[in-house]
């Protein structure tokens, strides 16, 4: 099952999809659809999860990194 908390466009702070949103004519700012009610609309991302892209993990790049270092010196 594909989640949101496992999608790019997810936003943790506030359970936002980055996918759903447009910007407040009054003062610009963007503004984001609850999460949940993207998965749920049959329009949107879905139960399907149509709008689904994987979140590329940064720590296990930051591992392979680790792992050139030489040790024993």
């Amino acid at each position: 099952m594909k989640l949101c908390v496992d999608c790019k466009s997810y936003l943790r702070n506030n359970q936002q999809c980055e996918n759903d949103s447009w910007t407040n004519p009054v003062d610009g700012r963007q503004i984001y659809s609850d999460a949940m009610q993207v998965r749920f609309s049959s329009t949107k991302c879905g139960q399907d999860a149509k709008w689904f892209a994987a979140n590329i993990a940064t720590d296990d790049a930051d591992l392979d990194d680790l792992s050139t270092i030489p040790f024993g010196r």
